[in-house]
């Protein structure tokens, strides 16, 4: 049989535009012809051909033209009547080929299971119906026209056509026919009967048919999968094809695979799919080789990851690195600006144009979320049908735009970024147009309130903040624009659902931050009334804001609760209680999705709640106290069904036996008490004796079955007993951990292996059995405060002074350390009935929910008190200045009893304030580990002293105003310059934590108190040599109150064993005089009036009792107070006293008459937030929320 000729489309350079193309290639990085034929897959003769203006296949000129970042269109010589012949070769008499538009072979270099796979599908398998799918230039038409080639041999008649808008489906059945029967004047009026035609011959022939780009002819939208309504006939074709038996097979190449493939791809069907993902990391790693790019193995792969081993995509990606970072891909990576560049987006633009309003709307929920979300969830978050979101959802992936992978949906990366650019600029522009249309801004949030923190810090940084800057680069007026977005919203979306008012707040929030102190942005004077606000409302002071008829059914609040000193989960993992120091025990429920719902709070207790515990059975919870007494509560009702009494210190271990019938506690009194919990009954009592670490016992524990009870002290002796045969306690087995300072204890489930943690850092391991111990475990950089073992026994988890938590894996002894959430010490740590769960209390006022599979912070409830620390006046008396447990000092007129100033910039509570001597300069001491100098004039720093590694408790200013004296947790003195900066260590002597510091008035002297680890010691140090001159044991229990007389003669101290005692200084003689008594309660403040003649003193009784200094007799109480008095300090006249407390107010008093004056008082977060009309609010959470300063009219 003759040749057929048959002719295919061709280009060529315009020879205007061959250097220009030569000039290309050089600034791409490419050395010479061959190495861009190697990185193109093509023939040196193609390059070479295209660069000297001649013609080349249609595909191969493009996709030069694309690797060189040149616009084909741009450079093409185009001729309307050009066209080449190109002679199609025979091997037989009866084979004919036509390659139609397809590319020219190419070496193998990737894809070789692919091009295994495609082959045994038309060879082997014999199908009828191929289709291969796949992402815009993922080498579907590569991998196609390889395998056609190298099974050129098999097929009697080879055909490839691309289709077009332009035919109907009746127009290429023809040219189908034309050329497999080699006449070109036939002609077909009946579609159905040509398609038997087709069938026949490929019964009688085996033909090997390729059709590409199907989806220029499908719909797109929602109406996936199908084709066009006039192009319908495809769909009968395919149909035919794949049903009808015949030796023949058509490949189909698209994007999108036809309905008809999808519903009947089998591996034991004539009819197959094979969909396209990236290429393997060595295929991708081959082809940025050939760019020669610098940088280190693991950053070129991250850039190939970035874009998912698309090989297109990494190619124009290493010409922007060429050409922008010097080939440098680590300078790349860590610009972090976009890595969707103009090739990468046409690519992604024209995807996206295919989608409906409805998939767009997934893709976007996708890509906010900002990690794999599952199906339940998205459909909550888009509120379509089961059926309606599974068929988008299958749609999406088909169309490779959403990944799947473990029942969770995600992006690809760059896709992402593309997705989240469309939604940053949607908003830009719906609030550059004063909000007229709001769609994407009320539709998406910039965080999610629900989310897990770590989501929301990945929502921060890729949505909130992007939008924030893109508004505020072209308009600082941002609050007079959301003002009236909210108007706005207002009129279109009152009491309708949306993210709009939330999305204001977290832009007010991000602007606050910017322009003020971060860690206390207030919000003021807005209206959100008749809004939905789905917003994280913490963070933010609010000021005489709106909240009425709002629907906050989803947003999150602070919540009024202190420092965190104990937690636990119940049994079932259904709730948790937890302990504070503001005397109260919190009970929240857990449900899905991590969320944390508050049920009530029990009070009762007088003092910090050092312990909690559920029966097993979750209907009672025991809390311990400091102020000597256990509780039992009913945890349905909150009543509290038992106070146990009896104790003479305070409790810090609680543990209830397996069956729930008894209740055993350790306490600071050297006892152990055996409870029946049903009659309340005191069973034993059981009596140690020693010093007072052998008397304090903070751990209690059993074994899973009961048998086993542990108990230690802190001076590391443990206690062991067969509680279930000597329920006594009568014949304890004794383990001695040969090191003092043991602070928490863990039991193995099964009673095999006991963890002990001390304050010398370590965590130790030891056998049950032999009593010896097994291993010894470094990690942690300070105290151990808290141990617990998983319910498996295979790991335990440990908390830390160093705010830091890690989980232990017992067998191997490997620490994985959580991340640094906490900002301050991590007192208690609970793992939950789910086996990932774990759970953290701090002193930072936070409760945190964690993942031990990706380590995650799931969730976060956050505290805020407002109880105040520190009170102290100016030298002239005009002025008061105060700190507390919210981080704000404030600036106080003393006779107004107006505040009017607020220092901002510690991070924690503010212990101590003391003011310059020229009225102009204040001192602040604060938990956040810092001592901060401050202009009054300015209200900024002028300077942070960091020289503290823990909590600082007190501060004191020589008389010179020289030199401030700082103390803490760290057991050190320090000294800090105001003049040069410099900043020393004074004394070491104290081997506990130091809680007051004073200097004497002449200078000479620096006076400290410390702990009752620290045997409650009051110690004088020489302030030229630093020696300690004297050591006094005064007390027995903290000594936390410290001042000294005017004239330098008499030190007070006062401590939590309720006594003042007085030291006189005689020259180098010191005595010491019997206790003042008249405190019910600890001690925590003394102070002198200026003229020396009186002594004030205040605790946790809530009183101030004024002393007379020359009997030592009590003149006046003063009460008032509804908490604890922390701080007084006398007028520099002395007729006024000022006191603060825990119940968050200052009063200034008449010492005269004891009369109050002033009573001045603290704002909460919420200070005047109006809540009338609200839904989505429990009335406890509501109550909540007043007790932090909102209000309902």
């Amino acid at each position: 049989m003759q040749k057929k000729e048959r002719s295919t489309r061709s280009l060529r350079l315009s020879p205007q535009k061959v250097d220009y193309a030569r000039n290309a290639m050089r600034r791409a990085g490419f050395p010479s012809q061959k190495a861009l034929a190697i990185d193109v897959g093509l023939t040196r003769a193609t390059v070479s051909k295209f660069l000297t203006g001649k013609r080349v296949d249609f595909m191969n000129f493009v996709e030069l033209c694309e690797q060189l970042a040149l616009e084909w269109r741009d450079v093409a010589y185009l001729e309307e009547d050009e066209a080449v012949e190109v002679n199609v070769k025979a091997t037989g008499s009866l084979q004919r080929i036509d390659w139609g538009d397809a590319p020219e072979a190419i070496a193998p270099s990737s894809r070789h299971s692919e091009s295994k796979q495609l082959k045994d599908y038309i060879q082997a398998d014999g199908c009828r119906l191929v289709a291969v799918t796949g992402f815009l230039k993922i080498g579907k038409t590569q991998l196609v026209a390889k395998v056609s080639r190298e099974l050129a041999d098999e097929f009697d008649f080879i055909m490839w056509r691309s289709l077009s808008p332009t035919s109907t489906p009746l127009d290429v059945l023809t040219d189908l026919l034309s050329f497999l029967k080699d006449d070109d004047t036939i002609k077909i009026e009946d579609f159905n009967s040509g398609v038997d035609q087709l069938i026949a011959f490929l019964k009688e022939h085996r033909c090997l048919l390729i059709l590409k780009d199907l989806e220029a002819v499908m719909q797109s939208g929602e109406g996936f999968g199908a084709f066009q309504p006039e192009y319908e006939g495809y769909e009968d074709l395919l149909s035919k094809i794949g049903r009808k038996t015949h030796c023949s097979c058509l490949a189909l190449i698209t994007r999108e695979p036809p309905k008809y493939i999808s519903i009947y791809k089998d591996e034991d069907s004539p009819v197959r799919l094979l969909q396209l993902g990236g290429l393997s990391l060595e295929d991708a790693r081959k082809i940025l080789g050939r760019k020669r790019l610098s940088g280190t193995q693991a950053s070129k792969d991250k850039l190939i990851r970035q874009y998912g081993c698309h090989p297109m995509l990494i190619r124009i990606a290493a010409g922007y690195v060429r050409e922008l970072f010097h080939d440098d891909t680590d300078s790349f990576l860590e610009q972090g600006n976009s890595f969707v560049f103009n090739g990468i987006r046409k690519l992604l633009e024209e995807a996206f144009d295919r989608l409906s309003s409805s998939e767009r709307t997934v893709v976007y929920w996708i890509a906010v979320s900002q990690e794999p979300v599952s199906e339940s969830a998205l459909r909550e978050l888009v509120h379509f049908s089961s059926g309606k979101l599974r068929e988008i959802l299958i749609s999406l992936c088909r169309r490779a735009l959403v990944e799947i992978k473990s029942q969770k949906y995600s992006l690809p990366h760059y896709i992402r970024e593309y997705t989240l650019n469309i939604i940053i600029e949607g908003m830009v522009g719906e609030l550059e147009s004063d909000g007229k249309d709001l769609n994407f801004f009320n539709t998406y949030p910039l965080i999610q309130s629900s989310a897990k923190e770590c989501i929301k810090k990945q929502q921060n940084k890729n949505l909130l903040i992007p939008v924030f800057k893109r508004l505020t680069k072209r308009d600082r007026n941002l609050e007079h624009r959301i003002k009236l977005t909210l108007d706005r919203l207002r009129e279109t979306f009152q009491h309708r659902d949306g993210y709009g008012a939330a999305n204001c707040i977290s832009l007010i929030k991000q602007a606050l931050s910017e322009h003020s102190d971060a860690t206390k942005p207030i919000l003021k004077d807005y209206n959100f009334s008749g809004l939905t606000i789905k917003a994280d409302l913490r963070g933010l002071l609010f000021r005489n804001v709106n909240f009425s008829c709002t629907d906050l059914s989803q947003s999150v609040f602070y919540e009024p609760f202190g420092g965190i000193l104990a937690l636990a989960l119940s049994a079932d993992g259904q709730y948790l209680a937890a302990g504070d120091a503001s005397h109260q025990v919190h009970i929240w429920r857990l449900h899905e999705q991590h969320r944390l719902e508050f049920e009530r709070t029990l009070t009762g207790h007088t003092h910090w709640v050092r312990a909690v515990a559920f029966s097993p059975d979750g209907t009672w919870i025991a809390s311990g106290s400091e102020d000597h007494s256990v509780r039992i509560w009913n945890r349905k009702t909150g009543e509290n069904q038992a106070l146990l009494r009896g104790y003479g210190s305070r409790i810090r271990a609680l543990a209830f036996s397996p069956d729930g019938e008894y209740l055993v506690s350790g306490s600071d009194d050297g006892t152990v008490v055996v409870w029946q919990v049903k009659s309340a009954k005191r069973l034993v009592t059981k009596t140690f004796e020693g010093n007072a670490e052998e008397m304090r016992f903070r751990n209690v524990v059993f074994d899973r079955s009961g048998e086993l009870l542990v108990v230690a002290n802190e001076a590391g002796q443990v206690y062991i007993w067969q509680f279930q045969n000597d329920p006594k306690l009568t014949q304890p087995r004794t383990l001695k951990c040969q090191r003092e300072g043991l602070r928490a204890l863990a039991l193995h489930p099964e009673g095999v292996i006991l963890a002990t943690g001390h304050d010398d850092e370590f965590l130790r391991l030891w056998s049950v059995q032999s009593k010896s111990r097994t291993h010894k475990l470094p990690g942690h950089k300070d105290w151990i405060r808290c141990l617990t073992f998983h319910q498996s026994g295979h790991c335990c988890a440990s908390s830390s002074e160093d705010g830091m938590i890690r989980i232990w894996d017992i067998r191997s002894q490997k620490m994985i350390e959580l991340p640094a959430e906490h900002t301050s010490r991590v007192w208690s740590v609970d793992f939950g009935e789910d086996k990932d769960i774990l759970v953290s209390g701090s002193d930072d006022q936070q409760i945190k929910l964690w993942c031990l599979k990706t380590h995650e912070c799931l969730a976060t409830l956050k505290g805020y008190t407002s109880k105040l620390r520190t009170v102290t006046f100016s030298p002239l008396g005009d002025r008061l200045a105060s700190g507390g447990d919210d981080g704000i000092i404030r600036i106080w007129h003393s006779e107004q009893g107006a505040c009017i100033n607020q220092l901002v910039g510690h991070k924690g509570r503010i212990w101590a304030v003391a003011f310059g001597q020229d009225q102009r300069t204040l001192v602040s001491a604060s938990d956040d580990r810092t001592v901060k100098y401050w202009n009054l004039d300015t209200g900024q720093c002028i300077r942070t002293f960091e020289h503290h590694t823990s909590w600082v408790r007190s501060l004191t200013l020589s008389p010179d105003g020289e030199w401030v004296a700082s103390g803490g947790d760290d057991k050190v003195v320090r000294l800090a310059n105001l003049k040069t900066f410099e900043t020393r260590e004074f004394a070491t002597g104290h081997q506990d934590w130091i809680l007051k510091v004073v200097y004497s008035p002449d200078g000479r002297y620096i006076i400290s108190s410390s702990d009752i680890r620290d045997n409650s010691s009051v110690r004088i140090w020489d302030c030229q040599t630093g020696d300690c001159v004297k050591s006094f044991e005064a007390h027995s229990d903290d000594v936390r109150a410290l001042d000294i007389s005017p004239d330098g003669q008499w030190i007070a101290s006062g401590s939590h064993d309720k006594t003042i005692r007085l030291l006189s200084l005689e020259g180098q003689e010191y005595g010491q005089f019997s206790p003042l008594l008249g405190h019910d309660d600890w001690i925590r403040c003394v102070t002198f009036n200026p003229k020396g003649s009186m002594l004030a003193s205040g605790g946790y009784d809530q009183r101030i009792i004024l002393w007379e200094t020359k009997s030592w007799r009590p003149i006046r109480t003063l009460k008032g107070h509804n908490g604890a008095v922390i701080s007084i300090a006398f007028s520099p006249n002395g007729k006024t006293l000022a006191t603060c407390s825990e119940d968050a107010t200052i009063r200034l008093w008449n010492v005269a008459t004891g009369k109050t004056i002033k009573k001045l008082g603290l704002d909460g977060p919420y200070a005047g937030l109006n809540l009338t009309g609200v839904r989505g609010l429990s009335p406890a959470q509501k109550n909540r929320l007043i007790t932090l300063g909102a209000i309902e009219e």
